[in-house]
């Protein structure tokens, strides 16, 4: 079912650094209740979404998440304020992060929201209207 998403994120973007998926394979494999789509990926360089893609498909666990198993800045994995909160989130709600399909409406990364415009020269709406056919 991932594929299915992967197919869906617009070519124009695949080569710009981004983060699709905060979630793994297992996420995506079958319906869910819930979906957490934040505001944007944050932060600055690091791979492209193409390689993101890859990673996600080919090397990273089918169970892993952004949340629990990303490093996030200088922080150990899962240790971001916004991490530990969104797990004890998911934990109040009976929910576990590698289970739960997440991802950014906007899936390139910028450093804040007036950041996309300068960096990318389209606005954070526009960036985020074209990325909404893959959510």
């Amino acid at each position: 079912m991932i594929e299915n998403f992967v197919e869906r994120i617009p070519e124009s973007l695949k080569s710009k650094p981004g983060a699709p998926f905060y979630s793994g394979r297992s996420a995506f494999s079958e319906p869910s209740d819930l979906y957490i789509l934040g505001i944007h990926p944050g932060g600055e360089g690091g791979q492209s979404v193409s390689e993101h893609i890859d990673w996600v498909m080919q090397r990273a666990p089918a169970d892993w998440s952004s949340y629990r198993y990303g490093r996030w800045g200088n922080a150990n994995p899962g240790q971001r304020p916004l991490q530990r909160n969104l797990l004890h989130l998911l934990k109040q709600v009976g929910k576990e992060a590698h289970k739960v399909s997440s991802s950014q409406a906007v899936i390139l990364n910028s450093l804040d929201i007036p950041a996309f415009k300068r960096k990318y020269k389209r606005s954070f709406e526009e960036l985020a209207d074209e990325c909404w056919q893959f959510h």
